[in-house]
C-alpha cells in the first residue's frame, strides 16, 4: 500500500533477480493495485485505489488491458457498478476473467465476469456476504473457493453461477486480522492452504482448509515475523515449496 501513484509497469527478471520497467506505461497512475489476471500475452487490471489522484479517491472506474505484444496499456471497459472500486481479487478460468467483490467505502457482494475476446463484463452472481480482497483458487471438483476475513467460506460455479455457503467452522479463524494475498491450492491434497496477517513480533499461523472434507484445521505451521499485507507464491516447479514475502 502506497499513498503515491505511479504509472510504470515493472518487470523481475527470475533469471538475472534484476529490476526493469517496460517502455510504455499505464494509461494513468494507480495505488494499491488490486490482483491482476493474465491471459494470452494480456494483463487485465481492475480499478484501484487513488486512480490519477495521490492521497484521493481519484475518477476511474474502467478496466485496464496491458498487451505485452503490441507494448500498449488501455481502459477496455468500465466497471459496470459506477463506482470507483478497490479491493477487487480476480482469477482467469478459461479465457474468462472473475471479478469478487470490492469496495466503495462499503464492501460489495457482486461476482463479475469479464469476457477477454468479446470485451464484455456481466454481473454473473452475488455472494451471501460482503467481501473485498479475498483468496480466490479453483479447486479439482472445478469450483472457485472464495476466502477471506468474513465469517464463512463460499464456492461459485463459473460454469453454473451457482454459489454455496461451505460448512467449515472458521470461529476463531476467519474474521479475525486480515487473510487475503497469501494462500496457496495443493492440488494433490484437495487443499487451500493460507496464513493470516498478524501483529509485528508475532508468528503467522499457517491453516489448511480441505474443499472435499469441508474442514478447516490449524496446519502445525506458523511463519516466524510479521506478514502484514504481504504476499506469497508457490514454486512452478515444485507444488509444496512457497516462497512468502514479508
Amino acid at each position: 500500500y502506497t499513498s503515491d501513484c505511479y504509472d510504470q509497469i515493472r518487470v523481475y527478471d527470475l533469471n538475472t533477480s534484476s529490476w526493469s520497467e517496460l517502455s510504455f506505461t499505464m494509461p494513468y497512475e494507480i495505488a494499491m493495485a488490486s490482483t491482476a489476471s493474465f491471459y494470452n500475452n494480456h494483463f487485465s487490471v481492475p480499478p484501484s485505489f487513488a486512480t490519477g489522484n495521490t492521497n484521493s479517491w481519484g475518477s476511474h472506474n474502467n478496466l485496464i488491458d496491458v498487451d505485452l505484444v503490441n507494448e500498449t496499456a488501455t481502459e477496455v471497459i468500465e466497471y459496470p457498478t459506477n463506482y470507483r472500486i478497490w479491493g477487487i481479487n480476480s482469477i482467469q478460468i478459461e479465457g474468462k476473467i472473475y471479478y469478487f467483490g470490492g469496495h466503495t467505502g462499503s464492501d460489495h457482494t457482486e461476482i463479475y465476469e469479464y469476457d477477454i475476446v468479446s470485451n464484455t463484463l456481466t454481473q454473473v452472481a452475488n455472494m451471501s456476504e460482503t467481501r473485498t480482497m479475498v483468496l480466490l483458487h479453483q479447486g479439482n471438483d472445478g469450483w472457485i473457493y472464495i476466502i477471506n476475513d468474513g465469517s464463512t467460506i463460499e464456492r461459485f460455479d463459473p460454469t453454473t453461477y451457482v454459489v454455496e455457503t461451505m460448512s467449515a467452522d472458521g470461529t476463531g479463524i476467519l474474521g479475525e486480522n486480515y487473510i487475503f494475498n497469501n494462500s496457496w491450492h495443493i492440488s494433490e491434497e484437495n487443499a487451500i492452504y493460507f496464513f493470516k496477517q498478524v501483529a509485528v513480533g508475532d508468528s503467522s499461523t499457517v491453516y489448511k482448509y480441505d474443499y472435499v472434507t469441508d474442514e478447516l484445521d490449524d496446519s502445525g505451521i506458523s511463519l516466524a515475523g510479521s506478514y502484514s499485507n504481504s504476499f506469497s507464491i508457490m514454486d512452478e516447479n515444485d507444488s509444496h515449496v512457497i516462497y512468502a514475502f514479508k
